[in-house]
């Protein structure tokens, strides 16, 4: 059985993931069956923008409860703005579907945590497959094949370098999920931030988020740099021990790679490897598996919301 899944937000006008995420949820097996577009007038862009890469249409709704109705889905997959996100994650709830959403999950001012409790507990009551759009745990494979001495000692450091749009705090929501998701992947289990330090808080300019990753076993320190760059594709980087891995992307084909020492790596798209892994496990769970645990989401939001709070 191919699960059924509409998308909410499909053109993600701010980053344009929503074009690959259906690609990459119909490559792994689930049919695209319908998108929920802004307002009429975004419905003809939206919908010849899936086109393009699905290769059929896609039917647009203006309303949720028409898109529902008419395309009758297994799941969501929440792509628009974090600040929208609370809404559909209720409506999706309510109606029994199952979601992939965007990070952060939720995201109302800087509160990346008040709702986040009620919400997950209505969705392990009701035996709901919730997953958060977190995908760059997948690469660490490639990083440990390019340095693979360092795979067996004891993490102490840890830093990532992410280049997002925007300013200010804006910077930090659209990015500290993706070190936080490496960081539970690299060290999983219960965890805590500690001595958070923020520098750059101007309105524009680079940005530094300083921490320790505390858990029973020792602790980590932690740095993650910000920084809008001119440079296209955006870059981005990896460093586990003083050990720094730096994305690279082919432009005529957008193949991934990672540089670091002396070496040159593939790296698997690791949003499709992600999104394959969310429609198998659908597909589980829409077979009568349970759905997985929500304890990294729930601890994830928290810590994110700590990290947001330091901010002066």
């Amino acid at each position: 059985m191919r699960p059924r899944i509409a998308l909410v937000g499909a053109r993600r006008a701010r980053q344009g993931l929503g074009p690959f995420v259906a690609r990459f949820l119909e490559a792994a097996g689930a049919d695209v069956v319908g998108f929920l577009g802004t307002g009429p007038a975004s419905l003809p862009a939206t919908g010849e923008a899936l086109a393009s890469v699905l290769g059929h249409s896609v039917a647009g709704f203006h309303g949720l409860d028409a898109l529902l109705a008419e395309t009758t889905p297994d799941a969501l997959a929440i792509l628009c703005p974090p600040e929208h996100h609370r809404e559909y994650l209720e409506a999706a709830c309510e109606r029994g579907l199952h979601v992939l959403c965007e990070k952060p999950l939720v995201m109302q001012g800087r509160d990346a945590w008040g709702a986040v409790p009620g919400l997950l507990e209505r969705f392990e009551q009701r035996g709901l497959l919730l997953a958060e759009n977190c995908q760059w745990p997948w690469v660490l494979p490639a990083f440990w094949s390019l340095f693979p001495e360092g795979s067996a000692e004891p993490i102490e450091r840890f830093a990532m370098g992410l280049s997002p749009t925007g300013v200010g705090v804006q910077m930090a929501i659209d990015s500290l999920s993706h070190p936080l998701s490496l960081l539970q992947a690299l060290l999983p289990g219960p965890a805590r931030v500690e001595a958070i330090r923020v520098q750059g808080q101007a309105p524009s300019g680079p940005q530094t988020v300083e921490f320790a990753w505390e858990r029973p076993q020792g602790s980590v320190a932690c740095r993650v740099e910000l920084v809008d760059s001119p440079e296209r594709p955006r870059p981005a980087w990896i460093e586990i021990n003083g050990r720094r891995a730096d994305r690279r992307i082919r432009e005529h084909d957008y193949a991934l790679f990672f540089e670091g020492g002396d070496g040159l790596v593939p790296v698997p798209d690791p949003l499709r490897l992600h999104l394959g892994a969310f429609v198998h496990t659908l597909g589980a769970v829409l077979e009568g598996d349970p759905p997985p645990d929500l304890a990294a989401v729930r601890l994830r939001a928290a810590l994110l919301h700590q990290l947001l709070q330091a901010r002066s």
